[in-house]
């Protein structure tokens, strides 16, 4: 029936209307493991749908339930710790509808986007605030200047007036 897109390198579901598994492309037998015989006994929700989600809750079931169309839904699989690319969306085959699901995994790439956000987080941290938290040693007389950031760094208030002396800094162990 859908032969021609077992060329696609993505997992392919056909759905019926009621969401029942018509067809899976050779990727999907790949991904799953699982031969098309298989696979087509099986319920959609739980094959391809996030685990925290009961069917009545699971925005993909909604969107095929009420066919919806879904254009590259990221989902967070809390319970596994992956996060999944769905995208359905409706064809019309010798004048029956049928639903069409896409699954990327999307789990390393979101974490690389996690990486690379607290990366450039920390890089404007540290260049917005280059010289908060600074304290000087005046070594002619062994005092020490504390700017008032640093002093709320070691959890005091930043205006309280202290110790000047290098005994401080080694008492905090800092």
């Amino acid at each position: 029936m859908f032969d021609y897109y077992n060329a696609v390198p993505l997992p392919i579901v056909i759905l019926s209307h009621d969401g029942t598994i018509v067809q899976v492309n050779n990727a999907t037998e790949k991904y799953l493991g699982l031969d098309a015989s298989t696979i087509l006994t099986m319920s959609n929700h739980t094959l391809f749908h996030p685990s925290n989600f009961t069917i009545s809750t699971c925005p993909v079931c909604h969107a095929i339930e009420n066919a919806k169309n879904l254009k590259e839904l990221e989902i967070e699989d809390t319970n596994k710790k992956t996060v999944t690319q769905y995208s359905i969306s409706s064809i019309c085959v010798e004048g029956k509808t049928y639903r069409v699901q896409t699954c990327t995994d999307m789990t390393e790439t979101y974490a690389n986007s996690q990486n690379i956000q607290k990366l450039q987080e920390h890089t404007r941290m540290a260049l917005n605030g280059h010289n908060a938290g600074t304290w000087e040693w005046n070594f002619s007389d062994n005092s020490i200047y504390y700017s008032p950031e640093w002093k709320e760094m070691l959890g005091f208030n930043r205006n309280e007036s202290l110790s000047n002396t290098i005994d401080l800094m080694v008492n905090l162990g800092v």
